[in-house]
């Protein structure tokens, strides 16, 4: 299993990486969307992570991309707003939308493996 995770905060990069850290998931990390895009066009997956604050482009639309590009990705949107809107945006996706404050240790790992996305 592949998962992009395109996150700009080094210390919530560095806790996901680690979560996902194990033998049947491969994991690609950015901090861009633009190096997203780059990976994107290498490599198919099966799961993105993304951050809602990417300094290029907001998360919610390189999620939007994503689905236009590839129906069958799984995506897990994490941003600092605790906001109704954005959470209802990201529902409208087919996004999970996770509060970065609600990024407890191991729930992405029980996501990937278990596939509840």
């Amino acid at each position: 299993m592949r998962t992009l995770l395109a996150v700009s905060n080094k210390n919530l990069k560095v806790a996901i990486q680690a979560d996902l850290n194990g033998k049947s998931i491969e994991v690609d990390s950015v901090s861009t969307a633009l190096d997203a895009y780059h990976c994107l066009n290498r490599h198919e997956y099966n799961i993105a992570i993304i951050d809602h604050d990417l300094p290029d482009l907001d998360g919610l639309l390189m999620a939007n991309w994503l689905k236009q590009e590839d129906k069958d990705i799984k995506i897990i949107l994490i941003s600092s707003k605790n906001s109704a809107d954005l959470a209802q945006k990201a529902e409208s996706l087919n996004v999970i939308h996770f509060n970065k404050c609600e990024c407890k240790e191991g729930i992405f790992r029980k996501l990937v493996e278990k596939d509840l996305i």
